[in-house]
């Protein structure tokens, strides 16, 4: 549960995300990527991160400690490490930039080997934060592709490809207002049958869609024998101005985790963790702290 919630999230604040784009420079450039970065204006308080760590405080000892840091120049990111237990696990480095594409390295760490790839990617705007392609090229021969397609400041669709083969694709995108609907499908790669579904409703705080405020998750899983698995997260937010003061989710109804207790010293906010289990039996108290990057 703990990593399902963190990676809605991370789904949510770098894929959904959009941001205001300049039509203009655009369309005098046949809809193609600008020579000349074009010029964003948009609040980004409390949405970009410095440095966040989450920390066992009682429970399961299974729970780690887990420390994410990024690097900036200005809108560009230069660097990301992630840390478990002390242990780094990945890093990005070695970045440059051409306009608004960029290319670094993804360098991995796993039972005393490391592995790399080489990255590329495309971007919307001057934002540095809204990825129009991706692509990875790892050390073992598999390469990684991802496209995203946009509407002004709103995600209307993206797909995945793992050594050419489609593994996953967001399509039928409806927008109303601060609230969006849409659908992922999950493929395997061997038979390209769908093997997962997962519809969306979001809602976000305003229309920079950086801010999510409910978030349903429907997942259907199927599995070899014909069966299938159904369960619904449902994510709320609240917040105060831009800074979030707490977070609730529930799977199948039953509160599975929560954030609270925030408690703001300019850039940097600390909060508590709880996770229950499937019964909402408290199981795991944690805390944690998230610095942001406000230039």
């Amino acid at each position: 549960m703990k990593l399902k919630l963190l990676l809605l999230i991370t789904l949510l604040l770098s894929v959904f995300v959009s941001c205001k784009k300049d039509s203009t420079n655009e369309d005098n450039n046949g809809g193609n990527t600008p020579e000349i970065p074009q010029q964003v204006e948009e609040d980004l308080s409390f949405v970009r991160v410095l440095e966040s760590k989450t920390f066992k405080k009682s429970g399961l000892s299974s729970f780690d400690d887990i420390i994410m840091v990024y690097k900036y120049d200005g809108n560009k990111l230069i660097g990301k490490e992630r840390y478990v237990n002390g242990i780094i696990k990945y890093e990005y480095v070695d970045f440059e930039y051409t306009n608004l594409s960029s290319t670094w390295i993804y360098r991995f760490y796993s039972n005393n080997a490391t592995s790399e790839a080489i990255c590329h990617a495309e971007y919307t705007d001057n934002s540095f934060r809204h990825i129009k392609y991706e692509e990875g090229i790892y050390s073992n021969g598999n390469t990684s592709k991802s496209y995203y397609e946009f509407d002004g400041n709103k995600t209307m669709g993206q797909k995945h490809f793992t050594n050419d083969r489609l593994t996953q694709e967001t399509f039928n995108y409806q927008w109303d207002s601060l609230k969006c609907t849409c659908t992922t499908h999950f493929y395997d790669t061997a038979t390209g049958n769908v093997r997962g579904i997962n519809e969306h409703v979001m809602s976000y705080l305003d229309d920079t869609y950086s801010r999510p405020t409910n978030v349903f998750l429907k997942s259907i899983s199927y599995f070899s024998d014909g069966s299938e698995h159904i369960s619904i997260t449902e994510t709320f937010n609240q917040y105060e101005g831009k800074k979030i003061v707490n977070t609730k989710s529930y799977e199948n109804g039953v509160l599975r985790e929560e954030y609270k207790d925030y408690v703001y010293d300019r850039n940097r906010c600390s909060f508590k963790q709880l996770l229950y289990d499937t019964n909402g039996q408290l199981i795991f108290e944690g805390e944690g702290y998230t610095i942001y990057y406000n230039p």
